[in-house]
């Protein structure tokens, strides 16, 4: 896609945008209120980031739950396996020390 192409929002992007639109609020001020870039904001808005860390964060500025119809729901790419904990202490490498 080129620059100039307009892209479609996601389902939660264009949530945000009526919520932002209802307070007169920018990409620009959401971004400096949560702490992260406006480029940011904008890439959760266009659906490229899900920005699952910072829409709790988000509902606390606006002061509004995500609708269920627009949460974001992240896809599962290829087979995902759980790595098991290791409880094992790391073992020492190298030859022993002599002790005189």
């Amino acid at each position: 896609m080129k620059p100039w192409e307009r892209q479609e929002h996601s389902p939660y992007g264009a949530w945000l945008i009526g919520e932002l639109a209802k307070r007169n609020m920018t990409q620009a001020e959401l971004a400096r209120l949560l702490g992260v870039t406006r480029q940011y904001v904008s890439a959760i808005i266009n659906g490229i980031q899900p920005g699952l860390a910072v829409i709790p964060q988000i509902e606390a500025v606006l002061g509004k739950k995500t609708p269920a119809e627009v949460a974001y729901i992240p896809k599962k790419k290829g087979r995902q396996r759980i790595k098991p904990i290791n409880t094992n202490p790391p073992r020492k490498r190298g030859r022993p020390r002599k002790i005189a």
